[in-house]
């Protein structure tokens, strides 16, 4: 078993439970989303992607010290090879739908260009463009009546109606720790080895690090704000909280305790959780 080898300890927790997976699909025949939920306690199905980039891993440590194991190699291959014909079937059906979609715009343009007396000689290419063109058109129409008629119900004030809107996007939380408006950030704290993990808006973190576990003794007068060293998942970040929260949950993986505190696995990187909400199952 890999588990045995020098090796295992030097992989990330994302290698390991790639390889687990793998080897669950090998001694049951199951497939990657079954083996995937069955070892995860959220159970989460894991993309063919993440488990062809684990196994990579574990093949990687294997050969930097010099392992050789039959049984551990037939469970990388097992595994890659059903990783590498799901991506492909994905492909497949997206060229399938990428396909359907060309038919629809070549039709519709074979339609307008025979109506205009055009058709004699234009490619498959041309009258896909003329498609294309047509359904442009018509979305923008369509864009610009609905635009007209909700600016009719408000009395012309359709500018307004967009302020109105931007200012209300985002909805407003006031929990232990974050008072925001939004939007909600999934932020990596420069207050411990490695970063602490934190989510609010940026109202958040416009506050000294002693406002944080293990973010230093108080007072906090005059000190400058805490350090961010930056964000996961969303660039632009989540509409509400309670998104941002379910995205970072999504992302971690397993936790367990350390020197008085709590690490945990998030997006393949280790950090530490003690400004991290509550996920469910804690």
């Amino acid at each position: 078993m890999a588990q045995n080898f020098p090796f295992w300890n030097t992989l990330s927790e994302e290698a390991r439970q790639a390889y687990e997976i793998a080897e669950r699909m090998l001694q049951n025949q199951e497939t990657i989303g079954q083996a995937s939920k069955f070892l995860n306690r959220r159970g989460i199905s894991w993309p063919a992607e993440r488990l062809a980039n684990g196994l990579k891993k574990v093949t990687e440590a294997m050969e930097q010290y010099g392992v050789e194991s039959q049984q551990t190699t037939q469970v990388i291959t097992h595994g890659t090879e059903a990783a590498t014909e799901a991506m492909e079937a994905a492909a497949v059906e997206a060229a399938a739908e990428q396909g359907i979609v060309r038919r629809t715009l070549s039709t519709i343009g074979r339609w307008i260009l025979k109506r205009l007396g055009l058709s004699e000689g234009v490619s498959l290419m041309g009258a896909t463009l003329t498609g294309a063109l047509a359904a442009t058109v018509v979305l923008g129409l369509l864009a610009w009546g609905l635009s007209s008629w909700l600016g009719s119900l408000s009395g012309g004030h359709s500018v307004q109606l967009g302020e109105q809107k931007n200012k209300s996007h985002y909805a407003r939380v006031d929990v232990p720790g974050c008072q925001s408006d939004g939007p909600y950030f999934i932020y990596v704290l420069d207050i411990e080895p490695g970063g602490s993990i934190y989510i609010c808006g940026k109202e958040g973190v416009q506050k000294p690090s002693c406002n944080f576990v293990d973010g230093g003794p108080p007072p906090c007068a005059g000190q400058p704000n805490v350090g961010v060293l930056g964000t996961l998942g969303k660039s632009e970040g989540y509409d509400t909280y309670d998104q941002a929260v379910a995205a970072y949950c999504g992302m971690r993986t397993e936790t367990h305790p350390a020197y008085g505190g709590t690490k945990g696995t998030v997006n393949g990187q280790l950090y530490w959780l003690d400004n991290a909400p509550k996920c469910p199952g804690d």
